[in-house]
C-alpha cells in the first residue's frame, strides 16, 4: 500500500459539479415559488403557504429539519467513539411522536397559529409569557443555527482544507436567498429535494463502506472486537453518559420539543386538515429512524474500515476530534471514485441548508407575529410581507456572526409561567456551562481506538509521510492478515475523583449525563411555576377555555371507561361549548352526531365532533338552505 493512500486527495471537478448543482437547484426552487401562485405577496402565503400544503413534501421537510449537519457528523462520531448505546434513544423518539400526534397536533392545528408562542398568550392570557418564550426561542434558534453552520465547516476544513469562512458564507447566502424570495413553500420543496440528496449521499457511504470491509459479517466482527456493540446499560448512576433510563425517559422528554418548536408548528399549521397534520407528524418517525440508523451505520462502518486497515485516524491523531471521522472516512473510501465525495459534501450541506432555511422561516414568523405586527397593526399585506422578508436577511447575518463567534470561543403577567421558565433556563444553562468548562467535570472516555500500526507518520527529517512499522512476521507465522489478529480489548473506566464539600457537589452536578437536562428543565419549569402560581394566585377556575388545554388522558388512554376518564379530568369539561363553536360556523350541514364545517375558504373543511343540534346550529343550517337551494355544501 502506497504512503499516499492515506492522504485524502483534493476534490475532482465532478465533485464540485455535484455540490454546485445542489445549491443551484435549491435556489431555483425559491425562484419558482417567487414567480408562481400568489408570488409571496401576503404573510399567510409567505409564512404558512396559505395553509394548503400537501402531506408528502411537508413530511419530508419536517424530517430533514430535524436532520441537521450536527446529526450527519455527530451520530457517526457517537457510534465511532462510544458504541451503539445511543441507538436506544430512537425508542424514546417513537413514544414522543405518538404523544405529539395525539396531544399537541389536535391542540395546535385548529388554533391556526403563525407563531407557536401565540398559544401561550391564549392559554395564560399574558403577553409577558409569550414574549419571554419568543425571546428564549430566538436565542435557541440563533445559537443552534450558528453551530449548524460551524460544525460541518470546521470538519471539512480539517480534512479537506476547505476554508471555514467560505463554507459558512456560501451555505448561508444560498439558504437566505431561496427562503427570502420563496417563503415557506420554497423551504418545504427544497427540503424535499435535500431529503433525496441526503439519502443518496448516506446510502453511497453505507454501501461503499460495507463493500470495503468485506461485507456485514466482517464489519460486525471488528465492531465486537472493538467493544462497540452494546445496546443496554441499566446502570442507575445519572452520571453515566448513556443508559437505558436516560435514553428512553430523557430521550422522550427531550424530543417533545420537536413537536412544539416553531418549525414544527409552522408545518402543522400549513396543512389543510387536522388529519393531514397528524399524518405528517406520524411520518416523521419512520423518516427519522431511517436517517438516524443509516447515520449510525456510517460511524460503525468507519470504525470497521479503520480496524480493517489498521489505521485509526483518531488514535493516530490524523484527526483531532470524532466529528472529523466521517469526512476523513469518505475521502479514504472514495479516493478513486470522483463524484462520490461531492455527493457526500452535497448531502452534508443539504442538511445544513434544510435546517438553516427552516430556522430562518421560523424566526421570521416569530419576529413578525410576536414583535413587529403589534407595532405595525395597520400596514398592508404587501408591506407586512416585505418586512418579514427583510427579517430573513437580518437573520442570515446573525447566523454568520454567531458561527464566527463559536469559532472564536470553540398583557398581564403570569408569574408562575414566567418564573418557572426563567428558573429552569438558568439552572440548566448553569449545569451545561459547568459541564463544558469546569475542571470538576468527570468526562466519559472514548472506547479504545482501532489499531494504528499501519498509519502514516510524519518524518521530520525527510519531511514526508512514511508508514509506521508493523510486524510482518505475524502474517508469515499465522497465515492471516494482520487486521484479523485479535487485539486484547481493555475498556476504559470512568474514574471518579474524590472531592469534598462544594466541589464534590459541583463535580456530581456537572458530571450528570446531558440526557437528563431536558427532564430537569421540564420538571423545574412545572414545579417552580406551580409554587409561584400558588403563592401569587392561580387563574380563577373556569377562566381558561378548554380548547387551550390538552385532554391528555382522553387522547392517550381513550380505551378507559368513561367513569374513570371523568375522574381523571378532575371535573373539567374538554368538549367545546356548543354556542361558542356554532357562533363561528360559516356553513353547517347535519351528519349524524357531527357537523361538517366549511370555512370561508371552500378548501378548508373541518369536522367538529360533539356539536349537538342546538338552536344556533339549526339556525345556521337554515341559512345555508336558503343560500344554497340544493341544500348541499
Amino acid at each position: 500500500m502506497a504512503d499516499t493512500d492515506y492522504i485524502p486527495r483534493g476534490f475532482h471537478w465532478a465533485d464540485y459539479v455535484i455540490f454546485g448543482a445542489t445549491i443551484v437547484m435549491s435556489s431555483a426552487i425559491g425562484v419558482f415559488f417567487a414567480c408562481s401562485g400568489g408570488k409571496q405577496k401576503t404573510t399567510a402565503e409567505y409564512l404558512l403557504g396559505n395553509r394548503k400544503q400537501k402531506v408528502g413534501p411537508v413530511a419530508m421537510s419536517l424530517i430533514v429539519s430535524f436532520e441537521s449537519s450536527i446529526m450527519m457528523l455527530g451520530f457517526p462520531a457517537e457510534m465511532y467513539a462510544y458504541g451503539t448505546h445511543y441507538w436506544m434513544s430512537l425508542v424514546g423518539y417513537f413514544f414522543c411522536i405518538i404523544i405529539i400526534s395525539q396531544t399537541f397536533v389536535p391542540l395546535l392545528h385548529p388554533l391556526k397559529l403563525t407563531s407557536s408562542y401565540e398559544y401561550l398568550n391564549m392559554r395564560f392570557n399574558s403577553r409577558g409569557v409569550r414574549l419571554l418564550a419568543s425571546v428564549l426561542g430566538i436565542i435557541n434558534y440563533s445559537w443552534y443555527m450558528g453551530i449548524v453552520l460551524f460544525g460541518p465547516a470546521t470538519a471539512l476544513e480539517a480534512v479537506l482544507g476547505f476554508p471555514i469562512v467560505y463554507s459558512v458564507i456560501l451555505v448561508t447566502v444560498a439558504a437566505v436567498f431561496y427562503t427570502t424570495i420563496g417563503g415557506i413553500k420554497a423551504v418545504i420543496w427544497s427540503d424535499a429535494l435535500q431529503f433525496i440528496i441526503m439519502l443518496m449521499g448516506i446510502l453511497a457511504v453505507v454501501i461503499g463502506g460495507t463493500i470495503a470491509v468485506g461485507g456485514v459479517g466482517p464489519a460486525f466482527h471488528y465492531l465486537e472486537k472493538g467493544g462497540r456493540i452494546k445496546l443496554y446499560d441499566f446502570n442507575p448512576d445519572p452520571r453515566t453518559r448513556h443508559t437505558f433510563w436516560n435514553l428512553i425517559l430523557g430521550g422522550t422528554i427531550r424530543a417533545l420539543g420537536l413537536g412544539i418548536n416553531q418549525s414544527s408548528v409552522q408545518r402543522i399549521s400549513s396543512m389543510k386538515t387536522l388529519s393531514g397534520a397528524k399524518v405528517v407528524m406520524l411520518l416523521t418517525f419512520p423518516g427519522f429512524f431511517l436517517f438516524s440508523s443509516l447515520a449510525f451505520v456510517q460511524g460503525l462502518l468507519a470504525y470497521s474500515y479503520f480496524a480493517h486497515t489498521h489505521c485509526d485516524p483518531l488514535g493516530a491523531s490524523l484527526v483531532t476530534n470524532p466529528n472529523q471521522i466521517l469526512p476523513y472516512f469518505v475521502m479514504q473510501l472514495f479516493k478513486k471514485q470522483p463524484g462520490l465525495p461531492g455527493l457526500f459534501l452535497a448531502s452534508l450541506f443539504s442538511a445544513s441548508l434544510s435546517t438553516l432555511s427552516s430556522g430562518f422561516s421560523a424566526m421570521s414568523a416569530i419576529l413578525w407575529s410576536d414583535f413587529l405586527k403589534p407595532c405595525f397593526p395597520k400596514v398592508s399585506e404587501l408591506t407586512a410581507t416585505f418586512i418579514t422578508k427583510s427579517t430573513v436577511l437580518f437573520l442570515g447575518g446573525l447566523a454568520i456572526g454567531i458561527a464566527f463567534l463559536v469559532m472564536q470561543i470553540g398583557g398581564p403577567l403570569n408569574q408562575g409561567a414566567i418564573s418557572g421558565s426563567i428558573a429552569a433556563f438558568a439552572f440548566v444553562f448553569w449545569i451545561a456551562m459547568g459541564s463544558s468548562f469546569s475542571p470538576l467535570t468527570i468526562r466519559t472516555p472514548f472506547l479504545p481506538s482501532a489499531p494504528v500500526d499501519r498509519c502514516p507518520v510524519y518524518n521530520t527529517t525527510a519531511g514526508n509521510l512514511t508508514m509506521a512499522a508493523w510486524n510482518a512476521s505475524d502474517y508469515m507465522s499465522t497465515g492471516v492478515p494482520v487486521a484479523e489478529i485479535d487485539i486484547p480489548l481493555e475498556l476504559p473506566e470512568k474514574i471518579y475523583r474524590e472531592y469534598s464539600g462544594v466541589d464534590s457537589f459541583l463535580s456530581y452536578l456537572y458530571s450528570l449525563s446531558y440526557m437528563w437536562y431536558s427532564p430537569m428543565g421540564m420538571i423545574l419549569t412545572v414545579v417552580f411555576g406551580l409554587i409561584v402560581s400558588h403563592a401569587t394566585g392561580p387563574n380563577p377556575p373556569g377562566t381558561v377555555d378548554p380548547k387551550y388545554i390538552v385532554p391528555i388522558f382522553d387522547r392517550l388512554f381513550c380505551y378507559l371507561p368513561s367513569s374513570v376518564l371523568d375522574k381523571l379530568r378532575y371535573g373539567k369539561d374538554f368538549v367545546p361549548k356548543d354556542e361558542d363553536v356554532c357562533e363561528e360556523l360559516v356553513k353547517v350541514t347535519d351528519d349524524g352526531d357531527m357537523y361538517l364545517v366549511v370555512d370561508s375558504d371552500p378548501a378548508m373543511i373541518t369536522v367538529i365532533p360533539n356539536c349537538t343540534k342546538n338552536s344556533q346550529a339549526k339556525q345556521n343550517s337554515e341559512v345555508v338552505e336558503r343560500q344554497t337551494p340544493n341544500g348541499q355544501i
